[in-house]
């Protein structure tokens, strides 16, 4: 059985024209500034409500275009490893692309992290991760995973992913 790249290149194509005519909308989420400017006593002022939105902006084309680059390169594999012949080379390099894709979306969440603090002042910041992280990273939990967890045991207040000083 032949298989050919026609298959790749459609999906590679409808992915991209996707990415290009939502404007990195279609992933999107709630906004950094709906989100941070829901917590008691954080007040954004216009500027960086502004500024926050830019943030949001620019990180969702580029989760987007990252996404359908995933996407892509896990459709190649998954074509090659269902090939009775396929080569073990060939499957291990687009791994190695996937595994690169996967780290440039780790880096894209961190520089959107590290914009926001930018963006945020020190009072701002700690009401944030107050917000976010109290008993230890509970609430990131049941936000991501929309079940409350027991926490027997642990969860002691600092211990998320910002600890507290």
């Amino acid at each position: 059985m032949k298989t050919g790249n026609t298959g790749t290149i459609a999906i590679v194509a409808i992915l991209t024209a996707m990415t290009l005519l939502c404007g990195g909308t279609a992933f999107a989420k709630r906004s950094s500034v709906d989100a941070i400017g829901n917590i008691e006593g954080i007040n954004l002022t216009e500027g960086q409500k502004v500024k926050l939105e830019k943030n949001d902006n620019d990180h969702r084309t580029a989760m987007s275009a990252y996404k359908s680059e995933l996407a892509a390169a896990t459709f190649e594999k998954n074509t090659l490893v269902r090939n009775k012949d396929f080569k073990k080379a060939a499957v291990e390099e687009k791994i190695r692309k996937i595994m690169s894709i996967r780290t440039a979306m780790e880096m894209s969440k961190l520089e959107k992290r590290l914009g926001i603090r930018g963006i945020l002042t020190s009072t701002q910041w700690r009401l944030l991760n107050e917000h976010l992280y109290r008993g230890g990273g509970m609430k990131l939990m049941q936000k991501h995973s929309g079940k409350k967890r027991d926490m027997k045991g642990g969860g002691q207040k600092g211990s998320g992913f910002f600890p507290q000083q």
